[in-house]
């Protein structure tokens, strides 16, 4: 909205509906000794419940949306010269690229820290190296994962340190 701090109010509604609609009510709660007891209540439920007051309907008049989520009106001029035959495209992958591509000093801070060198570039890719706090907090919360210490797909992330196994970090005298 321009650059500007404003409130937002924000409504969450269904696009369809499906055929069927399961609900589950949690009767159970936790007493002030710590004990799980059951609520004894009645809950009647209707065999027909209408919610189409909660479809959704689009933007509605005298709303103004977010920039984000504005559809795009314009699309943008070609370069001087005409359209380039995969030019956009070759742009959309060199910028993917340099999104995908691992800070080797986040890297290699959280190879300090005991982590795989595989393991510690996905980990900054996945937070777009944001940071050793929140890379270590993705790879402790990715732990269990299967291919956490598998190299990054298309060879991303040997930079610098790919030329470095996790054996050669742990024992440095080898």
């Amino acid at each position: 909205l321009g650059g500007r701090c404003t409130t937002a109010t924000k409504r969450t509604r269904f696009a369809s509906f499906p055929p069927y609609l399961l609900v589950q009510i949690n009767r159970y709660f936790q007493d002030q000794d710590w004990t799980l007891k059951k609520m004894e209540v009645l809950v009647e439920v209707p065999d027909a419940l209408n919610l189409e007051q909660l479809r959704a309907a689009g933007p509605q008049p005298g709303e103004t949306l977010q920039p984000a989520d504005a559809p795009q009106q314009q699309q943008q001029p070609a370069p001087q010269g005409g359209p380039q035959p995969g030019g956009e495209q070759a742009a959309q992958q060199q910028a993917g690229a340099a999104r995908a591509a691992p800070d080797e000093a986040l890297v290699a801070a959280l190879m300090d820290m005991g982590f795989g060198a595989n393991a510690c570039r996905r980990a900054a890719v996945a937070v777009g190296n944001s940071g050793a706090e929140a890379a270590m907090e993705w790879l402790l919360g990715h732990l269990e994962d299967a291919d956490v210490n598998d190299p990054l797909p298309g060879g991303a992330g040997m930079g610098l340190l790919g030329h470095l196994e996790d054996a050669d970090v742990n024992d440095p005298l080898r």
